[in-house]
């Protein structure tokens, strides 16, 4: 069993030691490390904690090896383009959501970098900007 804990704290922007302090009970930031290396079984109990804290559903926590996952494979910097040397597991919206909703913004005509049919997808990441 695999577990993304560090690729979802990481596309959530979130610290190990900010992960600590969010779980129920607070927990060290040397846990969440031995957690997200293996190095510490992941019960099921630690998974609710995790996942309460990283806002998401348990069973994102894990996948099988059997899962041929998602993969960021380069970055578009201004300058265009750059191929990763190593890529990067890729989190599918639906999977960062937690308890909250998407917002989809569909581009029309081309602005910027952006194309017709290219898709932003939208989360609120902070309650005080929806009043």
């Amino acid at each position: 069993m695999i577990n993304r804990i560090r690729d979802i704290r990481r596309s959530k922007g979130i610290t190990l030691a900010q992960l600590a302090r969010r779980c129920s009970p607070k927990t060290t930031p040397q846990t969440i490390g031995r957690l997200e290396t293996g190095r510490r079984n992941l019960s099921i109990s630690w998974m609710d904690r995790i996942a309460s804290a990283l806002d998401v559903d348990p069973k994102v926590l894990i996948r099988t090896d059997q899962t041929d996952p998602s993969q960021i494979v380069a970055k578009l910097q201004t300058t265009g383009p750059i191929a990763l040397d190593n890529p990067i597991e890729a989190l599918l919206p639906s999977e960062l959501v937690g308890n909250g909703s998407f917002k989809v913004l569909i581009v029309e005509e081309s602005v910027g970098e952006y194309r017709p049919g290219d898709q932003l997808w939208l989360r609120l990441i902070d309650s005080q900007f929806s009043q």
